[in-house]
């Protein structure tokens, strides 16, 4: 994993972990509360934004199946929007 391999934090990759499941979990049931990212070029890929500490998680939602899927995860500083 990323962080284990780059800051040889394991302790910040398996907090990391948990606090995405903990998120998968929230977005299962609320997902549809979110709305769609306010740059239009996020919005015509149908990409959700949810904020998580520091890190930026792009999602879709899958209407057919019921499902999330989270597409992308960066950090705050990055220029997610150009990096997609």
């Amino acid at each position: 994993m990323y962080m284990v391999d780059t800051f040889k934090n394991n302790k910040a990759a398996i907090d990391f972990l948990c606090d995405i499941k903990e998120t998968v979990n929230k977005l299962a049931y609320m997902a549809t509360s979110f709305a769609l990212c306010k740059d239009k070029k996020l919005q015509r890929l149908g990409y959700c934004k949810y904020i998580l500490g520091h890190f930026i998680l792009l999602y879709r939602i899958n209407e057919e199946n019921h499902t999330v899927i989270i597409q992308r995860v960066f950090h705050s500083l990055q220029d997610y929007v150009n990096l997609v």
